[in-house]
């Protein structure tokens, strides 16, 4: 797989992938192609806000993006890479891609000289899961939220 760092030439097919990702979500109910754009315009337009990486295959399809967006950590006093989402198409699933892809970030993160780099799984999602477990990571014990803004609390 061949992975760069994405390009305002590669919107439409970040875009299609994000749209595939998206309704493998549960949490996703409408797809909103304009929103969608924006939103990759705005990740794309500045390092600050983040790195998108896409994979290609030998004959140049797109199988797979990663989001990277910098999180502040206090205890580190600085700027850590938090990985948002890794997707791999369905179509190249099981072939090493997802795998390909996260050695790259990880050679990018240690490139830039940052101390750690950062990811979360859905607790559902047992593949990768399996994945990221070979790499030993730490576990850090935090438990994640998310509040549904959409809904009343408590309902």
């Amino acid at each position: 797989m061949n992975i760069t760092v994405a390009q305002a030439a590669d919107l439409p097919e970040l875009a299609a992938m994000l749209a595939e990702f998206q309704k493998s979500l549960e949490s996703v109910t409408t797809i909103d192609e304009a929103k969608n754009t924006r939103y990759l315009k705005q990740i794309l337009k500045s390092e600050k806000s983040g790195t998108v990486f896409i994979g290609h295959t030998s004959s140049h399809q797109p199988a797979a993006f990663a989001i990277v967006c910098h999180r502040l950590s206090s205890p580190d006093a600085d700027s850590i890479p938090h990985i948002l989402d890794l997707y791999v198409r369905e179509s190249f699933r099981r072939k090493g891609f997802g795998r390909q892809l996260f050695d790259h970030v990880v050679r990018w993160a240690k490139s830039k000289k940052y101390a750690q780099l950062c990811w979360q799984v859905e607790n559902l999602n047992l593949t990768a899961q399996y994945m990221f477990d070979t790499y030993n990571p730490a576990i850090t014990g935090w438990v994640g939220y998310s509040l549904d803004l959409r809904k009343e609390p408590g309902a």
